[in-house]
């Protein structure tokens, strides 16, 4: 009898894991098992999830190809779109992720290039990451994807096999098929943006200064924040291995809202200063020791055009144009920033001279742009702001 139960439990994990696999292999939800049984069919409702770093490394492993990588934070994943109509090409996919700084960036760009070879890399530097301890590793879905160790990667394929969460993910696609219900990010890994929701942004703002106040959390840094010589290292490895690949890299220093950083009775600055400075001088000497190789750019958006420093909603339930947030921009500018890069017809008024390609024959030229901007931006459109800022930090600060 006791052999009998045995059997029989047996064969009911057996038939548990082969139906799991079944479903897993056929639904695929993260696209990280590419096999001749997965489903075309699921394609549109097939999500990220709590899983982003899979998701996006699924993208790798199942496109036929990808002849542009935009790589990067929450910035890029929400801003940079893969299907902007000037592309005119169908590899451009949008491999970002939030919170994905310099660490988990260089390695899912080693990834791509174990599996792709792309033909153009754009990866967003977030202002500041560079020059700070921070690593995102550890706090998100990094070591359970194909990114993480080495040691674990028997054991991760066998979860995107038969694991509970894949199987979670399974029925959850198969619930948004059949209810057409639209996955927050699309088939090319854009985070789609929905309805606005009805909130007051001055509201949320105000919330998220009295935040930045409560944990001192520094939204800028001087000349002499230097950049980590490990972070500065994997970023010269990435810009190393485009010269000698011969793949357009372009470094996209993320804009910011003017009134992240700014507080009058400041001395004029650029935020992250010493950290634009050593980026721009590193991809300048590589570039001159590989000079027939396609030269790598850096591309700063982050000054005092009026884009960044766009006046706050002043009626209730009223919105920025340009900015959901302090640090995250819209399509539009994103939009916008590639069009600059790239070269494409200018389709926002104004945004003829937003960004510039830094080197170091202009990049004291731009620092003193910035430092004018900036003053300008105090006396001018932003001292109202400002204020209203200040008063936000000290009033914290008091109680």
């Amino acid at each position: 009898m006791t052999k009998r139960y045995i059997r029989t439990f047996f064969a009911i994990v057996v038939v548990s894991l082969v139906g799991a696999a079944l479903i897993n292999l056929v639904v695929d939800p993260w696209r990280v098992t590419p096999e001749p049984l997965s489903s075309d069919a699921f394609e549109p409702y097939r999500d990220l999830d709590s899983q982003i770093r899979t998701g996006k490394c699924g993208f790798i492993r199942s496109a036929p190809s990808i002849g542009v990588a935009l790589i990067g934070s929450s910035r890029v994943t929400n801003s940079l779109d893969p299907r902007n109509p000037n592309w005119g090409r169908e590899d451009v996919y949008n491999l970002g992720g939030n919170a994905s700084y310099i660490y988990e960036n260089e390695a899912i760009f080693r990834y791509l290039l174990q599996k792709q070879s792309p033909e153009l890399v754009i990866i967003g530097i977030d202002p500041g990451d560079l020059s700070s301890t921070f690593d995102t590793r550890i706090i998100f879905d990094f070591n359970g994807s194909p990114l993480g160790p080495d040691q674990d990667r028997i054991d991760r394929e066998i979860r995107y096999l038969v694991g509970i969460s894949t199987l979670e993910a399974s029925f959850e696609t198969i619930k948004r098929r059949l209810t057409d219900e639209v996955p927050q990010y699309d088939d090319r890994g854009l985070r789609r943006h929905r309805p606005k929701r009805q909130i007051d942004q001055r509201a949320f703002l105000a919330a998220a200064i009295i935040g930045e106040s409560q944990f001192e959390a520094p939204q800028s840094a001087g000349e002499d924040t230097p950049i980590r010589p490990d972070k500065l290292k994997r970023l010269g490895g990435i810009v190393e291995t485009c010269l000698q690949r011969g793949i357009r890299l372009v470094l996209l220093i993320h804009p910011q809202h003017a009134l992240s950083h700014t507080r009058s009775g400041e001395e004029a600055m650029l935020p992250f200063e010493r950290e634009r400075r050593d980026i721009t001088y590193l991809v300048d000497r590589l570039n001159q020791e590989k000079p027939d190789a396609v030269p790598a750019e850096v591309w700063d958006f982050g000054d005092y055009h009026p884009i960044n420093c766009e006046p706050l909603p002043t009626e209730k339930g009223g919105r920025m144009q340009n900015w959901d947030d302090f640090n995250h921009y819209t399509l539009e500018v994103g939009d916008l920033m590639l069009a600059r890069i790239m070269g494409w017809p200018i389709e926002m008024e104004g945004g003829e001279d937003y960004g510039l390609q830094l080197d170091p024959a202009n990049f004291d030229a731009w620092l003193e742009h910035a430092k004018a901007g900036n003053r300008r931006y105090i006396e001018g459109v932003g001292k109202a702001d400002i204020e209203w800022a200040q008063g936000l930090s000290n009033k914290e600060g008091s109680e």
